[in-house]
């Protein structure tokens, strides 16, 4: 089990450096808008509410930037789960019309690896309609 989970990408390198100096910029103006207004900061609460706050905003942004590029990259696979079907069926069908039998065994292999593998991945609508706690269960598909 991590309890640290490192990002492989720079664009999270990048969104975390930015949470990091929201915050610290919004700390910043909330101590010196209670200096303003004659609150010393270390002697209220209303510091520590306004940076929660401000905490929770940027938390909540990057979570629905989360869920979206999520729901995007799984509309992604599931459209190329729906390409690869549909390229299955094809090579099926050039290998029922074909007058080449060598051509006729080449696409009823290649048909039979994608329906193989397809097989083994979820359909595509659990991946559109599956929600962000349910982990991804492996289903059996028959192919028409």
């Amino acid at each position: 089990m991590k309890f640290v989970r490192f990002p492989s990408n720079k664009k999270a390198y990048i969104v975390g450096a930015t949470a990091g100096l929201i915050t610290c910029l919004g700390a910043t103006f909330a101590g010196r808008l209670l200096v303003y207004m004659g609150l010393h900061a270390d002697l209220t609460y209303l510091d520590d509410g306004l940076l929660g706050l401000l905490i929770a905003i940027v938390v909540l942004l990057l979570h629905r930037h989360y869920d979206f590029e999520r729901a995007v990259h799984r509309a992604n696979v599931a459209r190329l789960v729906t390409l690869h079907e549909s390229i299955a069926g094809d090579l099926h069908l050039i290998a029922s019309t074909t007058g080449n039998p060598a051509l006729a065994e080449i696409a009823m292999e290649a048909s039979a690896r994608i329906r193989a593998t397809l097989e083994t991945l979820p359909t595509p609508e659990d991946l559109v309609g599956e929600s962000a706690s349910a982990p991804m269960r492996r289903h059996s598909r028959r192919m028409a």
